[in-house]
């Protein structure tokens, strides 16, 4: 099993990105749709798909992780949806939204500050989770276990 401390790190922050997303991206789209008129709708509708298909598999992966059942299909429910919606937040924030590209640079910096520091974590847990990816199979190796080769069978007993 892998360190706790290393599971509760990708916990923390998963739960804190997808709770955020969750509030910012998906329920925040999905209740304000209309308000925003400067933005592309393709864009808000990327931003709330990506909200929730961020939140939603990351929050479970993460909680498959912290107690250490199936932890390589948790890594990869973490690792996955955080690379796709992560792409796909990225290019709606950068090119469907008109906030992030302001003619002055002050307005620019703090409006695309949040999309950044996202951006960052997001990349921060792909690392974390395929870190703990890998430490599964490293995990039999240390307690000298050695599976059975079922390969090698010799099923003629004639």
């Amino acid at each position: 099993m892998a360190d706790f401390g290393d599971r509760w790190r990708v916990f923390f922050i998963a739960v804190i990105l997808s709770v955020w997303l969750m509030i910012i991206d998906g329920l925040n789209f999905c209740l304000n749709f209309d308000e925003d008129e400067d933005s592309a709708d393709w864009a808000k509708i990327l931003v709330l798909i990506s909200g929730f298909l961020f939140a939603i598999p990351v929050l479970f992966g993460a909680f498959l992780l912290l107690i250490w059942v199936k932890p390589k299909i948790g890594a990869l429910m973490v690792i996955i949806p955080s690379i796709i919606a992560g792409a796909m937040r990225l290019i709606a924030t950068i090119i469907g939204f008109q906030d992030f590209w302001q003619e002055k640079y002050l307005d620019s910096t703090t409006s695309g500050t949040t999309d950044v520091a996202v951006a960052c974590l997001q990349v921060y847990l792909i690392f974390d989770a395929f870190y703990l990816y890998r430490q599964v199979g490293k995990i039999t190796a240390d307690n000298n276990y050695e599976p059975v080769d079922l390969t090698d069978r010799d099923d003629d007993y004639n």
